[in-house]
């Protein structure tokens, strides 16, 4: 893949410094914002994100890889599901709940999940649904503010769309990975309709799951589906990476509020990603951290994927909530 250009560098840190600082807002401790506790079954509570708590031991590997984990922060796991799910949880875990062995409270509702963003350009006061997103791709395109592609389609067939603003370049912001961390899509729009620098960016890329589930139509973490490739969304994505000569990367998540550098797989650190990582960190007030230290030994992931394939630089965000 073609390295060395400076052309793309001022927006790749226009993406990944200058506008994503906007979306992280009041947080409580580490970086995750603080709800009320609310009881199972009231209006507007599920689809929510519930915590997980064990109080006597940190959270393994194991752990990670059978639940649906959004966030591990030391023994505590923030996960977002139904409420059959929810209850299937509080079921599973009643003995050690009653020992005082885990804790399981819901951390934040769908209503709460779902609150008003607001930009500056006054486009989005909510998140935007899929149809309404390419709809207004759509427009952008017309009114010749760049170029509206196809990259493939989902398991359910919906088609996977870039936006190369102003005709695209070598930066790239990826939203949605997993359909339910909506924020990426927020800030993706925002990115369109605010700068007028030129790159890419894929507002959602898990349309299946946009925007309640983690997984894709077929139960598949994408993040996690880098080394086997089943997914159709994955292989579009590597596809359109490669073909287009992408140099910079920002992976947008929820709901940690800090920056990740690869690898994930513990296997080394890639030098110019934690420098751009560590400079956004400091800029926003953040945390920058080794993406396997942080949310444990993963496999498949975004980031690895990303540099191992000759991407100069990658870096996840996780945004708040707030």
């Amino acid at each position: 893949m073609k390295r060395g250009s400076k052309c793309c560098w001022k927006s790749i840190l226009f993406v990944v410094l200058a506008v994503p600082v906007l979306f992280l807002g009041a947080c409580g401790p580490n970086g995750l914002s603080n709800q009320e506790e609310v009881g199972p079954g009231e209006e507007g509570t599920f689809p929510a994100t519930i915590k997980i708590e064990f109080p006597t031991r940190t959270i393994d590997e194991s752990f990670v890889n059978d639940y649906p984990v959004d966030l591990v922060r030391g023994n505590t796991a923030y996960l977002y599901v139904t409420e059959t799910e929810y209850r299937q949880l509080a079921t599973e875990f009643s003995d050690q709940i009653a020992a005082g062995e885990v804790k399981i409270e819901i951390y934040q509702t769908h209503e709460e999940s779902m609150r008003n963003f607001y930009d500056t350009s006054g486009s989005y006061l909510t998140y935007p649904t899929y149809d309404g997103m390419v709809q207004e791709l759509k427009q952008m395109e017309s009114q010749g503010k760049g170029t509206l592609r196809s990259i493939g389609t989902s398991e359910n067939g919906r088609t996977i769309y870039a936006f190369g603003k102003g005709g695209g370049g070598k930066a790239l912001f990826t939203g949605c990975i997993h359909g339910n961390e909506k924020v990426g899509a927020v800030v993706a729009m925002y990115l369109l309709n605010n700068s007028s620098k030129n790159f890419w960016v894929i507002p959602i890329l898990n349309v299946d799951g946009y925007p309640n589930s983690r997984t894709n139509a077929n139960g598949t973490d994408m993040n996690r589906d880098f080394t086997n490739m089943s997914s159709k969304g994955i292989k579009a994505y590597t596809s359109f990476i490669k073909q287009n000569g992408i140099e910079g990367i920002l992976d947008a998540h929820t709901f940690g509020g800090f920056y990740l550098y690869p690898h994930c797989d513990k296997s080394s650190t890639h030098s110019k990603s934690q420098q751009v990582s560590s400079k956004m960190g400091s800029a926003s007030g953040l945390g920058s951290y080794n993406c396997g230290q942080q949310m444990g030994t993963t496999y498949g992931s975004s980031l690895d994927w990303e540099i191992n394939a000759g991407v100069d630089m990658a870096v996840g965000v996780e945004y708040t909530n707030s």
